[in-house]
């Protein structure tokens, strides 16, 4: 028998979570559940504005009931080694101990990491989400070394009679993945970029989907 594979070994870990986002229908799908993702630099290491390895990065993923109905079983996978399709993607680490939820339990994410540094997936079981509610999720991550080209992600919500995945809400294509990038400063311009919290939703202090910022 040859050598194991480590990293295989851990892509194999992800396989459903890679085949439901492939059974997804394309952009036309209908869900209760409106969800959107965003993404910020939230410790730059080098001060360069883009992200490095080593950098940190805060998720932000808001899922609302749009419907006049209360939406059962609703549970969210977000792994870091998740590839949506046709999209090359980059690993990051989920920070143990920084998931966070308003709604449900959290079930991976937050304990020790079983291949330091990183953790490879945050699952929460929201429950119901009543109708015109809401629940967010944030969880911090680093960026792994030796990559390069951008960071794409999506959650996977799973809900009684249907699934659906995250949208980034600053591009207009519906059900697109967040990204950031490019990791390094390569031959890019680098520009300083400062902004402050001008129109805080739910008052929590922290950048989230539909909070305005200056």
């Amino acid at each position: 028998m040859g050598p194991v594979c480590s990293k295989c070994v851990r892509l194999t870990q992800f396989l459903p979570l890679f085949l439901a986002l492939w059974a997804l229908p394309t952009r036309a799908q209908t869900s209760p559940l409106n969800v959107e993702k965003v993404v910020i630099l939230s410790n730059d290491v080098n001060g360069n504005g883009l992200p490095d390895p080593g950098d940190g990065l805060r998720w932000a993923i808001r899922a609302q009931n749009t419907s006049a109905a209360a939406v059962t079983g609703v549970t969210l996978a977000d792994s870091p080694a998740t590839i949506p399709p046709g999209l090359s993607s980059s690993w990051f680490s989920v920070v143990p101990g920084s998931v966070t939820t308003t709604r449900g339990t959290i079930l991976r994410g937050n304990e020790p990491p079983v291949t330091p540094p990183y953790n490879e997936e945050v699952q929460v079981d929201i429950g119901t989400i009543s109708a015109g509610g809401e629940v967010v999720v944030r969880f911090d991550s680093v960026v792994l070394p030796n990559l390069t080209g951008r960071i794409c992600n999506q959650a996977l919500l799973t809900y009684t009679g249907g699934s659906t995945v995250s949208n980034d809400p600053d591009n207009a294509d519906p059900l697109d993945p967040t990204c950031l990038g490019p990791i390094g400063g390569g031959n890019f311009v680098v520009a300083t970029l400062r902004d402050s919290l001008a129109q805080d939703v739910d008052g929590d202090g922290q950048a989230d989907p539909g909070d305005r910022l200056l």
